[in-house]
């Protein structure tokens, strides 16, 4: 299946809470998925680096840092965002979310 929201994790950075995972067992995850595909992003561009494929290298290095997208500063944890930028003010680092699994 490769990586679900993939056009959004390229458009924004992140996966917005608007946008479903579709075609996916859990159809939410988008911050736990956005910090999945930067770190895989950062593994690929140690591999670029070691095969030289220095174009690569940087293009996937740049999207390692996606994972600041979902930081937020206010509060000190990763936390959901919406598509204008906006991170959701709801909850706190103790509640129940469908956009985090597995204590990302």
């Amino acid at each position: 299946m490769g990586r679900r929201a993939l056009g959004s994790y390229m458009k924004y950075g992140y996966i917005p809470l608007e946008d479903s995972v579709k075609d996916a067992f859990h159809t939410r995850e988008q911050v736990s998925r956005t910090l999945e595909y930067a770190y895989d992003d950062f593994v690929l561009a140690e591999v670029a680096l070691k095969l030289d494929r220095m174009e690569d290298y940087h293009k996937l290095i740049a999207r390692a840092y996606n994972y600041v997208n979902v930081f937020d500063p206010a509060t000190g944890y990763v936390q959901g965002r919406h598509a204008d930028g906006r991170f959701l003010k709801e909850s706190n680092a103790f509640d129940f979310v469908s956009f985090i699994t597995e204590g990302a």
